[in-house]
């Protein structure tokens, strides 16, 4: 993530169901980002980037990126909404009118669009069997909550949060030291 060291900034009792945008507006800029580079997205890519956005928004500024509820399916963390907007496209790409509602979106900020930016240059080129390997790591959000035959599990945002925090201040703790390493390493000269 190309985002400064500083940007990290806390939330007290955790986030608000209401705050972000619907995440068929996060989902139709990932579309558009991956048209750009002629390229398309899978329902399972397209559900995945979206979550890992929302966990890097959670991680880095503390404010949720999308509003909906996120569950621990059997193939990984789901926004059930969504889902149901895309699952007709199976494993072929996803066509941006499915998630048109009719009605006027709301726009995304410009922090928003980066950070969305930035996960699809990061992840975007993984398939979609290599995003839900990603999203079923140990320790992940999903394999804290899943739990095998049951259904609609919740995956709080305070879980994500946590998560993307720590892997957030781990990012940022390698940068300083390969700083602070190669400034060293010229002073040694």
């Amino acid at each position: 993530m190309n985002v400064g060291t500083d940007a990290r900034k806390p939330v007290l009792g955790g986030t608000p169901m209401n705050a972000g945008y619907e995440s068929t507006i996060v989902a139709d800029e990932l579309l558009q980002l991956a048209s750009k580079s002629n390229d398309t997205l899978t329902p399972m890519q397209l559900l995945k980037l979206v979550y890992l956005a929302h966990g890097w928004m959670l991680g880095i500024y503390g404010v949720p990126l999308i509003r909906e509820s996120i569950e621990a399916w059997r193939y990984g963390p789901v926004i059930p909404d969504l889902y149901h907007k895309v699952k007709k496209f199976r494993d072929q790409p996803v066509d941006r009118s499915a998630l048109s509602s009719g009605q006027q979106v709301e726009s995304l900020g410009e922090r928003e669009k980066k950070l969305i930016e930035d996960v699809y240059k990061k992840y975007g080129k993984l398939s979609g069997i290599q995003l839900s390997m990603l999203t079923h790591k140990k320790g992940s959000p999903w394999d804290q909550c899943y739990e095998d035959g049951k259904r609609n599990i919740r995956i709080s945002n305070d879980i994500i949060e946590d998560y993307f925090g720590r892997l957030f201040q781990e990012y940022v703790r390698q940068v300083q030291e390969e700083r602070d390493g190669g400034c060293l390493r010229e002073a040694g000269k």
